[in-house]
């Protein structure tokens, strides 16, 4: 909630500065991060990554391991196949290796990437065994890489200082819907039986 928030406050400000219409001002701002990307950048963040990713981490992990005779319940499943997500993307440390980014930075780095592909590798695979939608989970990715990290900078950005409260209460209801969306109930056995066949 928190950065579709600290979104639609920026493309208010920039409408009222600019006096555009409010989705003259959404076209200049939500969209640009896809118009200032390359092209094949943008394909492989908004549709190919998520599809090869959700396919290969959600729809051809968690069906076995569902299945596994160790009988693991879905939210241990939710938490041990995004393992493999998070283990995907460590390649990237090689990367930034190769252009000379110093060691201790580079461990920083990849552990927060690390962290934070897993927890949303953990929201995925829960949403996949909830819903059985391996396309509802493709557009939630597709979505989370459109959207990006939360930009914590904008509590600091003299623009937002008179929204910094909305902007508190909405990042707070964000974290907090994501913890309590683990704890809602499972789906019935029948959902469950698919997955897994």
């Amino acid at each position: 909630l928190g950065p579709i928030t600290s979104g639609i406050i920026l493309v208010s400000i920039y409408s009222n500065q600019r006096k555009q219409s409010w989705m003259e001002a959404y076209k200049n701002v939500a969209l640009a991060p896809i118009r200032f990307q390359d092209r094949w950048q943008t394909v492989r963040n908004l549709i190919s990554a998520p599809c090869s990713e959700e396919v290969a981490f959600r729809a051809c992990l968690v069906g076995p391991l569902l299945a596994t005779r160790q009988q693991w319940s879905p939210i241990v499943v939710s938490w041990l196949a995004p393992l493999w997500f998070g283990t995907a993307h460590v390649h990237h440390a090689y990367l930034k290796f190769r252009q000379g980014l110093p060691m201790g930075r580079l461990v920083v780095m990849t552990m927060f990437q690390f962290t934070y592909t897993t927890l949303f590798g953990a929201y995925a695979a829960y949403a996949y065994i909830r819903t059985a939608s391996l396309p509802a989970i493709i557009v939630c990715h597709a979505f989370c890489n459109y959207m990006g990290l939360p930009n914590l900078a904008v509590f600091q950005q003299q623009m937002y200082r008179n929204y910094r409260w909305i902007l508190v209460i909405a990042y707070g209801a964000g974290i907090i819907g994501f913890i309590l969306g683990f704890s809602t109930l499972l789906p019935d056995s029948d959902l469950l039986q698919d997955l897994v066949v």
